[in-house]
């Protein structure tokens, strides 16, 4: 599993600093229902930004994966060099941003889009793919580690967190108000105190294990 170790640390360009967090590549679901880019006005809308929570296969269901290498059935299986003819289709896991109180198939938080604090220029779904459609867009998931994330709610320094709640507020975190780390259920402790003034949500600092 990569390390990202001290990228941007003074969060330099406008860019979102990551440190010493351990992440891992994953694709990024290409029909995703979130089509946002930018960083949300109001807290509810879901957003491919760093810091956004993501889970497992498509957002509002569990473990979907996406694309084919070749359709199954050896009449249309490709030949030669593509794996000596092998008729069996593999499909590729990916991930979406997360639902509201996502547990079981919480895959981490989003650091960037190829790159740390990299930001999408377009939506998955409007991203040109294969055929049939495979995923363009490599997500670095970030698992543990301390790095910022997306709270729709004010953040107490030393409380637990966990994937919202709230039923319309999708990727993003939320303070459980809990100070017992709880594998499974919390995702996390806050480093950083942080008064949601609006609706807006917000980054804040936070030590994240999503093992």
């Amino acid at each position: 599993m990569p390390v990202g170790a001290s990228y941007n640390i003074l969060g330099q360009g406008n860019e979102q600093p990551a440190y010493q967090i351990f992440w891992e590549p994953m694709a990024v679901y290409p029909s995703s229902a979130i089509t946002a880019i930018t960083y949300p006005s109001a807290a509810g809308a879901g957003a491919w930004v760093p810091g956004a929570a993501l889970q497992y296969g498509a957002s509002g269901s569990s473990m979907t994966a996406a694309g084919t290498n070749w359709p199954t059935g050896t009449s249309t299986s490709p030949s030669g060099d593509d794996y000596g003819g092998l008729s069996s289709p593999y499909t590729i896991q990916t991930v979406d941003i997360a639902a509201v109180s996502t547990t079981t198939y919480f895959a981490g938080a989003l650091m960037g889009v190829s790159s740390p604090g990299g930001l999408l220029q377009a939506a998955p779904n409007t991203i040109p793919g294969g055929t049939p459609r495979l995923p363009a867009l490599v997500a670095m998931v970030a698992k543990r580690g301390i790095m910022q994330v997306l709270f729709d709610n004010s953040a107490t320094v030393g409380d637990t967190f966990n994937v919202s709640t709230t039923s319309t507020h999708t990727g993003q975190f939320h303070d459980s108000g809990g100070t017992t780390y709880t594998a499974g259920t919390t995702v996390g402790v806050i480093l950083q105190a942080v008064t949601l003034s609006s609706s807006v949500p917000a980054l804040v600092w936070v030590k994240l294990n999503a093992y």
